[in-house]
């Protein structure tokens, strides 16, 4: 038979073990939120996931970008140079040079809703003269079904990208036109502006806490790029046909990836990502051997210095090149030069705001 004392003890005994569970579930849920959720104590920059910045709040990024000799540690502008043959006007050792800025900007505007932006700006060296590129990348993350014990967080990201290019140039021996064979005395140098590419896409991302310290993602992307030259002539120089249609072409991207965050102490935290591209261009069947998959690895480390403000060293390398990543640089005449590694550095500096009312 059951006694009143018993009954009482075996009703604190549950009462103590439920307040326990509670205790450790609210523990939890802070810890997702504050270490690997909360914008103020995870920079979110330009990785893909699917978290987004709680409504009103801003974080801001500035990164320079830039690969040398001195910084070439991986070797990757040797790659550049490999089966050049040097001739006149050729600066074999400014090859595979980049020098570059990148900011991010997040805006919370709503408590699912993200507006990403990403700026660029590089000069690439491609030994006869400077590639500038000037790109941007708008999108949209929404949050679809939010993270459980369970289930990871699910959100899409509609997504819009245009890179345009100046300072592309072909260089010409010999030149076809009206029916003839012209050797010049020194060859001739084509500069083109107004070069270009734009895409519309889709992404889709998943993002779990996997362990107290450990947060993975994986995303899925499906693109259309245009890519395309403002230059148009109607001079009946053969080459300078060629070079013109080469540059204009379709191209479907997928793209599929796995990263990483790891809070390796309270102030420092490692990330580090895997992409595969997919790049389906119109202009296959008249490219012998075309490159077209990319593999991109990108790793970073973040200090944090105040509450507010991060401090980032990223490092990225592309398994050919920068296709998929700038795909007006890849045509007909460039392809040969696209089954190569290339990689930069970067260092940056990462500040969140909050423009509602403080938490």
């Amino acid at each position: 038979m059951t006694t009143r004392h018993d009954s009482r003890s075996r009703f604190y005994s549950i009462a103590r073990v439920g307040r326990l569970f509670l205790g450790v579930a609210a523990a939890a849920l802070g810890l997702v939120q504050t270490v690997l959720a909360a914008p103020f104590v995870l920079p979110m920059l330009d990785s893909p996931m699917a978290y987004v910045l709680r409504k009103g709040e801003l974080e801001a990024t500035l990164m320079k970008e830039k690969i040398n000799d001195t910084l070439d540690v991986f070797d990757v502008k040797a790659s550049q140079v490999q089966d050049i043959r040097p001739s006149a006007g050729l600066d074999v050792g400014a090859i595979g040079d980049l020098d570059g800025w990148r900011g991010v900007f997040g805006l919370g505007l709503a408590n699912r809703t993200l507006l990403r932006y990403v700026g660029k700006r590089q000069d690439i060296e491609f030994g006869r003269g400077t590639a500038h590129r000037v790109g941007e990348e708008i999108a949209v993350r929404h949050v679809m079904l939010r993270e459980t014990p369970h289930r990871p967080a699910i959100s899409i990201e509609p997504i819009y990208r245009a890179n345009r290019g100046s300072g592309i140039s072909r260089t010409f021996t010999e030149i076809e036109a009206f029916g003839l064979r012209i050797i010049p005395p020194t060859p001739v140098t084509l500069r083109l502006g107004g070069v270009h590419d734009e895409s519309y896409g889709a992404r889709a991302l998943a993002s779990k806490q996997v362990t107290d310290k450990l947060l993975l993602s994986l995303w899925a992307e499906i693109s259309k790029v245009e890519v395309g030259s403002e230059v148009q002539t109607n001079l009946p120089v053969s080459q300078i046909r060629t070079l013109l249609d080469s540059l204009e072409y379709s191209s479907r991207h997928v793209v599929v990836g796995i990263g990483g965050h790891y809070v390796v102490s309270p102030r420092f935290v490692a990330y580090g990502e895997l992409q595969h591209y997919d790049l389906d261009r119109d202009i296959t069947p008249a490219i012998a051997g075309e490159v077209d998959t990319n593999d991109v690895v990108r790793g970073r480390l973040m200090y944090r210095m105040g509450p507010v403000s991060w401090l980032t060293l990223e490092g990225d390398y592309y398994a050919n090149q920068l296709g998929g990543e700038v795909p007006f640089l890849f045509n007909r005449l460039s392809a040969s030069r696209f089954e190569k590694i290339y990689g930069f550095v970067g260092l940056g500096v990462t500040y969140q705001f909050s423009l509602g009312k403080e938490r």
